[in-house]
């Protein structure tokens, strides 16, 4: 997995939708018209379906984030604008939120996402689950 979405791509990523319908249905529906569809295992379809969670969850996180930092540097710049000059590098000093913190809050939130995403493959390598099949 390790995948890092990009500071503006986030944003789009938890637009991204999975079909919906039950996987049987859509199946059928394509093999009547002679596309011949292979519909993966259960423990592969649930960690599939988790990857996607996890990662919609941390877009959701970092697309959040970026907007307050914007909104913070938008307060910050108008701050600064009507301050006199000898103060506006004390202001500077106090701004705790830059682009290095902001990296760093976004490795942790990719980092906890990964983790959980892996630690959840994990629990259904030991899960039985039952198939149409079955």
């Amino acid at each position: 997995m390790g995948q890092e979405l990009d500071r503006n791509e986030h944003r789009h990523a938890s637009k991204n939708g999975c079909g919906h319908g039950s996987k049987q249905t859509d199946a059928a529906s394509l093999t009547q018209h002679g596309v011949q569809v292979s519909v993966p295992d259960p423990a592969t379809f649930l960690k599939a379906k988790i990857h996607i969670s996890i990662n919609r969850i941390m877009a959701t996180y970092l697309s959040n984030l970026e907007e307050l930092a914007d909104e913070h540097d938008e307060a910050m710049g108008k701050l600064i604008d009507t301050l006199p000059p000898e103060h506006k590098a004390k202001v500077a000093l106090a701004n705790v939120y830059g682009e290095a913190r902001f990296d760093a809050i976004r490795k942790h939130v990719l980092f906890a996402g990964n983790s959980q995403t892996r630690e959840l493959n994990e629990v259904v390598e030991f899960l039985r689950i039952k198939g149409d099949d079955e």
